[in-house]
C-alpha cells in the first residue's frame, strides 16, 4: 500500500500494483492542523499521521480510526518526517522535528489508548537546524538530515556516526543542506560456509521452536543536497 495526503488533510490509500484507490479519510482531528508526514508502523499494519500541531496519530488505514495519539512534552514542534525501527527488540516511532530534534516513542502492544503518550526520549543538539527528513534501514538504523548539511546515522536510538560532504566547510550555508533521503535496502550477503552452518543447525534443532531475530540489512543511502547534487553513501 501507498499513503498520500493532500492540502485539505485527506489521506488516501492506494494499491502499488494496480494504482487503484483503496480508502480515504481525514487525517487530522483539529481544523487548524495540516498533515506534515506519513509513515507505516514497523509491521506495516497501521498508518502514522503527523500534523503541524505536533500530534502523531496512529490510525487504522482502512477507515481512519485513531487508535493512539503521541504527543510532545511542552511546546509542540512541527514534525517533518516519521520512521519506525527497532530498539533493543521493541518497535519504536521516531519523529524528526524543528530545532534539530529527534523524538522517540515506544509502540506498545496495546491496540488502543485514550491517553496522550509522551516521548521516551527527546534528542536535541545533534543537528544545528531543523531536521527535514528521516529514513530507516531495518531493523534498527535511523538516518536523519538537516539544513546544516549533516547526515546522522542512529542505531538503537543512539548516535552512531555523522557524515558530511567533503566540501561541506567550504560551501556557503545556503547550499550545505541535505534535504531529502532515500535508502535502497540490500540483503546482507551470506557466505557458503555460513549458509552450510545455518542449515546444519536448523537440521539439528528440527522440531524446536527458535526465537525470531530481526534480519540485519545492508543499505545504500541517497541524499539530495541543496547544491543540486545527489550523494551516495554506504550504510554498514
Amino acid at each position: 500500500l501507498i499513503a498520500t495526503a493532500d492540502g485539505i488533510n485527506e489521506v488516501r490509500m492506494w494499491r502499488a500494483g494496480s494504482g487503484r484507490g483503496v480508502s480515504s479519510f481525514n487525517g487530522c482531528s483539529t481544523e487548524n492542523a495540516q498533515i506534515t508526514a506519513l509513515a507505516f508502523d514497523y509491521e506495516h499494519l497501521r498508518l502514522l499521521v503527523a500534523g503541524s500541531d505536533g500530534v502523531i496519530r496512529l490510525c487504522n488505514h482502512g477507515n481512519g480510526l485513531v487508535l493512539k495519539q503521541y504527543h510532545m512534552e511542552g511546546h509542540p514542534l512541527e514534525v517533518h518526517a516519521l520512521v519506525s525501527a527497532l530498539e533493543r527488540g521493541e518497535s519504536m516511532l521516531y519523529a524528526a522535528t524543528d530545532n534539530g530534534g529527534l523524538c522517540s516513542w515506544k509502540d506498545t502492544a496495546d491496540s488502543t489508548s485514550d491517553r496522550a503518550i509522551l516521548p521516551e526520549r527527546v534528542i536535541t543538539g545533534a543537528h544545528d537546524s531543523d531536521v527535514v527528513d528521516a529514513v530507516s534501514l531495518p531493523p534498527d538504523i535511523v538516518v536523519t538530515c538537516s539544513y546544516d548539511g549533516r547526515v546522522i546515522v542512529w542505531s538503537g536510538g543512539h548516535l552512531r556516526y555523522v557524515m558530511t560532504d567533503p566540501e561541506h566547510d567550504s560551501k556557503p550555508f545556503i547550499v550545505r543542506g541535505m534535504v531529502k533521503l532515500c535508502v535502497i535496502t540490500l540483503r546482507r550477503a551470506v557466505s557458503r560456509r555460513q549458509a552450510t552452518a545455518s542449515k546444519s543447525m536448523a537440521a539439528s534443532n528440527e522440531g524446536v521452536r527458535q526465537p525470531e531475530e530481526a534480519e540485519r540489512m545492508r543499505g545504500v543511502l541517497l541524499s539530495a543536497g541543496a547544491d543540486g547534487f545527489v550523494h551516495v553513501w554506504d550504510l554498514v
